[in-house]
C-alpha cells in the first residue's frame, strides 16, 4: 500500500480519531506539552499518517501531535494519505508507534493493547503468532503469552484451534489442536481396555464342552461320506480323548 505522493493540510476537525485506531495505553500528556512547544518554537514536526474511504479521514498515526496542534489552536496539521479502510487504519496503527522510539517509546501497556486489538478481532485472530508480532513489531512469545491469556478466559476462543498462516503471497488454514500435546489416554479408557481384553481372554480360555452323546451322533452322521482310512483315523483320535464312546460304536476295521 503506497501513499499519495505529496504531504497535504488536513483540517483537524476533517480527521475521525474515534475508529478504534490509537494503539497507545494512553495519551501523555508531557510529550503533547514538548510537542507543543516545538510548534512554539516554529520546528517542523512528522505529518501524521490518515486512511481515507472516500468519506472519512481515520487517523491511523500521530494522536499526541493532533492534540498539540489543538491545544496551540493550530487549524491545520501536515498528513500523509493512505487510500484504505478504518480496518486498514487499525491495522497500520498497531506497529506505527514502534518507529517513534526516539520521541515516545512505546511502553509494555501500549505494545501488549496493540497486540490484544487484533487477537480480540475476529479475523485477524486467525493470523499466526508470527505474523501479528510481525504486524505489532513484538516478539512471537509476547502475541503468544497474550493469546494464552484470552483463551483461558474465552471460551469460545478455546473451541477454534485454526490458525491462518501466511507463506509469502499464499495463506493457510493449520490445525493447532495437538501442537505441543502429547498423546494422553484418559483413565476409564485404560480400563476399558483392559477389561474387554480380559473378556477376550477368557473366551479364549473357555473350552467347548459337549457331550459324549453329541460327538456319537456327530460322528455316525458322517461316517458314510468317511473313507476307511478317515473312518480309521476318527476312531483312533475319539479312542485318545472319549474311550467311553467305543462301547456304543459297533463298526469293523
Amino acid at each position: 500500500m503506497e501513499p499519495t505522493t505529496e504531504i497535504i493540510h488536513l483540517d483537524l476537525e476533517e480527521i475521525r480519531r474515534d475508529g478504534g485506531t490509537q494503539p497507545r495505553a494512553k495519551i501523555d500528556l508531557q510529550h503533547i506539552k514538548r510537542l507543543e512547544e516545538q510548534i512554539e518554537d516554529g520546528q517542523e514536526i512528522e505529518p501524521v499518517v490518515v486512511f481515507y474511504d472516500r468519506n472519512d479521514y481515520w487517523l491511523a498515526d500521530g494522536f499526541h501531535r493532533w492534540n498539540a496542534h489543538r491545544n496551540q489552536e493550530e487549524p491545520t496539521i501536515r498528513a500523509i494519505i493512505y487510500h484504505g479502510t478504518r480496518r486498514e487504519a487499525v491495522l497500520y496503527s498497531v506497529g506505527a508507534n514502534a518507529d517513534h522510539k526516539p520521541a515516545l517509546p512505546r511502553s509494555r501497556a501500549d505494545k501488549r493493547k496493540a497486540v490484544l486489538t487484533l487477537l480480540n478481532d475476529p479475523e485477524w485472530k486467525q493470523w499466526s503468532d508470527r505474523e501479528i508480532a510481525r504486524q505489532c513489531k513484538v516478539s512471537d512469545r509476547t502475541v503468544n503469552r497474550l493469546r494464552h491469556s484470552i483463551c483461558d478466559n474465552d471460551a469460545d476462543t478455546k473451541l477454534n484451534k485454526t490458525r491462518k498462516v501466511k507463506r509469502g503471497d499464499t495463506e493457510y488454514i493449520i490445525d493447532t489442536s495437538k501442537i505441543g500435546k502429547s498423546q494422553i489416554t484418559h483413565p476409564e479408557t485404560i480400563d476399558n481396555k483392559d477389561k474387554n481384553l480380559t473378556e477376550n481372554r477368557k473366551v479364549a480360555d473357555t473350552k467347548i464342552k459337549v457331550t459324549t452323546d453329541e460327538i456319537l451322533i456327530a460322528f455316525l452322521s458322517n461316517v458314510e461320506q468317511m473313507s476307511p482310512e478317515q473312518v480309521k483315523a476318527a476312531i483312533k483320535a475319539i479312542a485318545s480323548s472319549h474311550p467311553d464312546l467305543l462301547k456304543n460304536l459297533h463298526l469293523t476295521d
